[in-house]
């Protein structure tokens, strides 16, 4: 009997337009297309698979890469007997060849099975029906319209086994997202002065949420993950807390994410490395010794604050903005770097919007950006990571190595993404450690 891990619905078929990676091409099912959907799936579901003629015609799409083969694919299929609702088209987001995956495939064999059910079929509302229960894929299937299902108990079992994958608790991790936030709202310090507008499609003031260490001249400001459409807990207060202990004075960044657009969220990272230099002797800290750190986009984040600095405004108003923005160093951490191959679709469309084009995308690619002024970096990434592949911290290390600039590149070889700190993944839990010993090296 078919038992979906996963089911969602949405009742609006509207979407963003979708930008295939460089070399891919969208094509739907052809004859003689049934081996490459076996393939396809059995590659990615690690299992045999047979094919079974239920797709809609013209429904079905794959994704194929540079010599046509095809690597992804997704399809409204026909209707069975006890369909929670069989009046809407049902998508079944099939599956990903894993040398291809997150490169922003599965949005576009999604977004085009669903264009064809809308203006093939006239369907406007679907239900979704998924194998993928990996975080970053349900927030895929959330930012398309799709909103989960309540069909059954099993559904929260399904659910909690996600978040126990994880190893969230996930009571706690809503109530420790509730407390970092009323912790900017208390002790946050404002970056901005009190006159600056805020952006009004974003209800975040940009504040640093200080964890100061004692006896200590190094700093590190603290990026989030999340896309640009939200932001971690696990990879903000609890990496601040980290290195607080082990004698580094953290300060967790509050950023503005989408709707707000480039150079929103890079006014925002520049200005608080600019602030913190001014208020050094605040909080015991060094000028020269400012660092910063990002995780997934909050690792594209600080890849920009390291490439796109300037060394101040000496003619400026604004005290703050006669400052560097330049980070003395920065580490990165399975970052998003490029926005152009092996990105992350959804983080470049939060970030660029409107503005999303082949040429500002190369403008804001890490790996293009890096120059001899550029500091050093640590980086590290899990050889396996299926949100945000390696070549993103592999590209940006040969950057470095290209101009001379001093790094350190960690790959491990297991681990999923987003997986902050590394605790219980054996070999990617040695990262922090690794770091802190490279800041000292980089420092003494």
């Amino acid at each position: 009997m078919y038992k979906p891990q996963l089911i969602m619905s949405t009742d609006n078929l509207v979407f963003a337009p979708v930008s295939l990676p460089c070399g891919y091409t969208l094509r739907p099912f052809q004859k003689g297309d049934e081996q490459s959907w076996i393939d396809i799936c059995s590659e990615a579901f690690n299992s045999d698979f047979e094919w079974k003629n239920e797709f809609r015609e013209g429904a079905l799409f794959f994704a194929c890469d540079e010599s046509g083969t095809p690597v992804a694919c997704a399809g409204i299929r026909l209707a069975r007997d006890g369909e929670p609702d069989p009046t809407r088209a049902y998508l079944h987001f099939v599956a990903c060849k894993k040398a291809h995956s997150g490169k922003g495939l599965g949005k576009a064999v999604v977004v085009a099975a669903l264009t064809a059910a809308r203006e093939l079929y006239g369907f406007k509302g679907a239900v979704l029906t998924t194998d993928d229960e990996r975080i970053f894929a349900i927030k895929l299937y959330l930012s398309l319209g799709f909103t989960p299902v309540y069909n059954s108990l099993s559904y929260f079992d399904r659910w909690n086994a996600i978040y126990s994958a994880l190893g969230i608790d996930k009571n706690a991790w809503y109530e420790a997202e509730a407390a970092t936030k009323k912790a900017f709202e208390a002790d946050g310090y404002a970056i901005y002065p009190d006159d600056y507008v805020i952006d009004p499609k974003s209800d975040c003031i940009p504040k640093l949420l200080a964890y100061p260490a004692t006896g200590t001249k190094t700093s590190i400001i603290v990026c989030r993950g999340g896309g640009y459409g939200g932001k971690a807990y696990h990879e903000g207060a609890l990496v601040c807390e980290f290195f607080r202990k082990n004698g580094i004075s953290a300060f967790l960044l509050d950023y503005r994410v989408a709707p707000c657009t480039h150079p929103t969220q890079l006014n925002d990272v520049q200005r608080a490395i600019r602030w913190l230099r001014k208020n050094a002797d605040t909080f015991g800290i060094s000028p020269d010794r400012i660092g910063v750190i990002g995780f997934s986009a909050g690792g594209h984040l600080a890849s920009m604050a390291a490439t796109l600095f300037d060394g101040g405004k000496p003619d400026s108003a604004d005290e703050v903005e006669r400052f560097s923005s330049r980070p003395d160093y920065a580490v990165l951490s399975y970052a998003v770097i490029s926005l152009i191959s092996y990105t992350h679709e959804g983080t470049a469309h939060n970030l660029l919007g409107s503005q999303y084009s082949i040429g500002s995308r190369k403008a804001l690619s890490g790996e293009l950006n890096v120059t001899a002024q550029t500091p050093p970096c640590f980086i590290w990434h899990t050889a396996n990571d299926d949100g945000v592949p390696v070549e993103n911290s592999l590209q940006f290390a040969a950057a470095l190595s290209a101009n001379e600039i001093p790094f350190e590149l960690h790959i491990f070889p297991k681990g999923p993404h987003g997986i902050g700190l590394g605790d219980g993944y054996e070999g990617a839990e040695q990262w922090k450690w690794l770091c802190l010993k490279w800041l000292d090296t980089l420092f003494k």
